[in-house]
């Protein structure tokens, strides 16, 4: 009997997994982009000293707060 011969049960098995990994991928690269996003809006709210009032160039749209 080869070790690579898989039965169904072991094929849907495989299959699922390889579905997980890609799923995590896709999140761990959501979540890195959300960082990348964050460290370029931290760097850009911050390039300036940081005042009482923000003008409209760096205040936050509603909907982001």
């Amino acid at each position: 009997m080869d070790g690579f011969d898989l039965n169904s049960s072991e094929k849907a098995d495989a299959s699922e997994l390889q579905m997980m990994i890609a799923i995590e991928q896709q999140k761990a690269q959501f979540q890195a982009q959300v960082h990348t996003f964050t460290d370029v809006c931290w760097d850009k709210c911050m390039e300036r000293s940081p005042s009482s009032k923000m003008d409209s160039r760096t205040d936050l749209p509603r909907e982001l707060c």
